[in-house]
């Protein structure tokens, strides 16, 4: 999954961009975000369900306030320095894979479990602009802690 490109505003002022995409290989699945002018050369550029092999990249843990969309707490973090060669399909890699919960199971996970990757099924009801599903994404987090330690 490649998300939108987002800006933000660095210590110096200045504007730059970033997008992120999970990234899949035979042991699991992480995270990944493109700052600045890596972003800016390689958001067009990669492209799903292609097989890239992935260099210069920084592992970090992944910050608590974020929502995680795979089941791993670190991330990698690509700058202009990074290196990437889209390579051979590899058919050991597998697609994505669910494992679907109902919103009423989101609500019984422990607190300090999150935040964690969840799949759900169902229809969207209403369409939102990339920084309000941010902001929903922070309150959603926030009332579901809430909620499980009450």
């Amino acid at each position: 999954m490649k998300e939108y490109t987002s800006s933000f505003g660095n210590a110096g002022g200045k504007k730059s961009r970033y997008f992120s995409i999970d990234l899949r290989d035979q042991s699991g699945e992480i995270s990944a975000v493109f700052f600045g002018e890596a972003a800016e050369v390689w958001y067009n550029r990669l492209q799903h369900d292609c097989v890239y092999a992935f260099s210069g990249g920084k592992l970090k843990i992944q910050e608590k306030y974020r929502s995680p969309r795979v089941n791993n707490d670190l991330q990698i973090i690509f700058g202009a320095n990074c290196h990437i060669q889209l390579v051979a399909d590899d058919s050991s890699i597998q697609g994505v894979t669910y494992t679907f919960i109902s919103l009423k199971d989101a609500l019984t996970i422990s607190d300090k479990d999150l935040p964690t990757a969840a799949d759900i099924i169902g229809p969207i009801l209403t369409r939102l602009t990339h920084s309000l599903t941010h902001s929903l994404t922070h309150l959603l987090t926030y009332l579901l802690t809430y909620l499980l330690t009450a």
